[in-house]
């Protein structure tokens, strides 16, 4: 039913690549075969198209030089004879072995040579009969067209040939030819050891593909007898742990099942009733669920459901079947009839778990509640209580996005006000998860607050920002909140970054996020001075929306100040979030601070912004965040 990808491979071996190599081989070894014969008619085609076509030539001339006479004008001249004994000897070839041209004798129905250009022995007298087997002779006189006949031997094929010379409309003699084609042999000479080749590599891929099918269902076997509880013929915990390599824990409840007291039942009757208790109760739970669930004997007495539904109705209707099936009959074991009860604790939430092992953990905790209850119970995780394993699931996910490099920076480009040339960027976390969505930081950065892979997390972006300022002449801007500044390991990390950057920590703006007032400003102050001796910038974020006031611009050293978006998104339609901005902008300039307007959406917005004086402007009108970096 399952593969795991440990025998992913294997499978694919035997089921999909072993097949499809051995039909390419027994189409290679087939099509090879058919090419080898078809180069070889293609050969004999030529060949006899060839010399027809010289032969016609030759027939063609007889009737221009001699006319219709030429059958009286040969037999009655032995030196026309031999002229175009001379011309007729021209045609002869390696594969034509005989040519010669015989006349009808009408006294005597027969067919006699008038001019032969066999050498020695074989050459046959004027007038000589001419013996022949061959019937092409009579079904050329009749039918007035050329005639072949074809004999073939082991290696070569042999043609005989009559090409009808007619005079008056009548047939008085015939071209004929004796000639071989042997391109066969020289083909295949030359092409067997390569066809052996082939042959051999198909028998061996047909043999290699009937083992590993052999193997296969060996393996099939003995892996369903590995997978199987011997007892209670369910499945056990070793193919639950294979299943996991492939199991989607989003499609799943996990539902822990319990036998009320086996303890009991084992000591009062013995272990052998425990088992028959065990087995009977087995098959019930499979006759209470659908084949879409997947029951294992995860211990003992106690089963693992893996119900396939997100559904809580459905898991309720499934827990109330399976104590039913349990309670509504008692178990017969030879003389003795046992009543019994199980126990269920139910997590609906798998997915939220950092791993299966948790997972199970807390479907086995509501399981103990069940028991603590007075047993006979069902309880099931409530969905309130689900984000307690979700955080560790986030923690979870951001480590191994880190790990599979699905942690991306997105860049939104911030903007010069008067000349709409791009000044810097900044930095935005993503997470990629595995079907390929991002996944924005409000997901899962409250998650991961205050551990190691908070740091960690911190570290890459700092060095991806980095990488990006030495590729190019950049800028960049990335976002800390006072929590990180307070934070020590946050700030060690931070601080060694740029002291191994040192020449292009000038490139580098780190924007505060202030979420709550600052308790103690005087360290603070004394860490953001430490960043900016190592050359980096300060600005202020969401300024205008929170507990940042004046001072901070003041005494905090601050280099830029970013406008809440808020007020910006207000400034086309409220005169009192303009006169603010106005305000705000006014006291930068003074201060010789620059200024930035976020969340810049319409062009009357930008407009404002330019007439007022602020220094940048970013926002979804001007530019989307992108994970491409164009340098200037």
């Amino acid at each position: 039913m399952y593969f795991t990808s440990k025998y992913g491979k294997l499978f694919f071996l035997l089921i999909v690549l072993l097949p499809v190599m051995t039909a390419i081989s027994i189409y290679l070894y087939n099509k090879y075969t058919q090419t080898s014969q078809e180069i070889s008619d293609i050969t004999y085609n030529d060949l006899i198209t060839k010399q027809a076509h010289l032969f016609k030539n030759y027939v063609n001339n007889i009737h221009v030089n001699l006319g219709d006479e030429f059958l009286n004008r040969l037999q009655n001249s032995q030196e026309l004879r031999n002229h175009y004994e001379e011309s007729l000897s021209i045609l002869l070839t390696d594969e034509v072995k005989y040519l010669y041209i015989l006349y009808v004798d009408k006294n005597e129905d027969k067919l006699r040579y008038l001019i032969d250009t066999a050498q020695g022995d074989d050459r046959a007298e004027y007038g000589q009969k001419f013996d022949v087997q061959s019937s092409i002779w009579k079904k050329a006189f009749e039918s007035k067209e050329v005639q072949m006949s074809q004999q073939n031997s082991l290696d070569t094929l042999w043609i005989s040939y009559a090409h009808p010379i007619k005079s008056y409309g009548k047939v008085q003699a015939f071209l004929g030819a004796d000639f071989s084609n042997d391109a066969h042999k020289r083909i295949v000479d030359v092409a067997k050891p390569l066809e052996k080749l082939y042959f051999y590599i198909t028998v061996f891929m047909i043999i290699m593909l009937i083992t590993a099918y052999v193997q296969l269902i060996m393996y099939t076997i003995n892996r369903r007898k590995s997978h199987i509880d011997p007892l209670t013929k369910v499945y056990n915990r070793q193919y639950f742990y294979d299943l996991l390599e492939t199991l989607n824990l989003d499609e799943y409840q996990i539902m822990m099942i319990d036998l009320d007291h086996f303890k009991q039942v084992n000591d009062v009757y013995g272990h052998d009733v425990g088992d028959i208790v065990l087995e009977s109760l087995s098959k019930r739970f499979l006759s209470a669920i659908r084949t879409d669930d997947i029951l294992i004997r995860y211990g003992g007495e106690e089963f693992l459901l893996l119900l396939h539904s997100k559904s809580l109705e459905q898991c309720d209707e499934v827990s109330k079947r399976i104590q039913h099936s349990v309670k509504s009959l008692p178990v017969r074991a030879g003389t003795h009839s046992i009543n019994t009860t199980v126990s269920i604790g139910v997590n609906p939430y798998p997915s939220f778990a950092k791993n299966i092992d948790e997972a199970i953990k807390i479907a086995d905790e509501q399981l103990y509640k069940a028991k603590v209850a007075g047993r006979d119970k069902v309880v099931i995780l409530q969905e309130s209580n689900k984000l307690q394993s979700f955080s560790s699931k986030r923690i979870s996910d951001v480590k191994d996005a880190i790990n599979e490099d699905r942690m991306k920076c997105a860049y939104q480009p911030i903007f010069n006000t008067k000349t709409l040339d791009i000044q810097k960027y900044e930095v935005l976390i993503r997470m990629v998860d595995n079907d390929g969505k991002i996944i924005f930081p409000g997901e899962f950065l409250p998650s991961i607050s205050n551990t190691q892979t908070y740091i960690r997390l911190t570290k890459l972006i700092l060095e991806t920002a980095f990488d990006k300022i030495r590729s190019g002449d950049v800028e960049l801007a990335i976002n800390l909140s006072l929590q990180d500044i307070y934070n020590d390991d946050i700030m060690k990390t931070v601080t060694e970054v740029l002291n191994d950057n040192k020449s292009l920590a000038h490139r580098l703006t780190f924007e505060l996020l202030e979420t709550e007032e600052i308790v103690n400003f005087e360290l603070i102050q004394e860490r953001i001075d430490k960043i900016k001796s190592q050359g980096a910038k300060i600005a202020i974020d969401d300024f205008g929306s929170g507990y940042a006031n004046f001072k901070y611009l003041v005494h905090l050293g601050v280099d830029i100040l970013k406008i809440d978006g808020s007020l910006i998104r207000n400034i086309d339609s409220n005169k009192n979030v303009l006169h603010i901005v106005e305000t705000i902008c006014s006291f930068a300039n003074k201060m010789n601070i620059k200024t930035v307007a976020e969340q810049v959406e319409t062009e009357d917005e930008l407009k404002i912004l330019q007439d007022i004086g602020v220094s940048y402007v970013q926002g979804f009108y001007l530019a989307k965040p992108g994970f491409e970096l164009h340098f200037s």
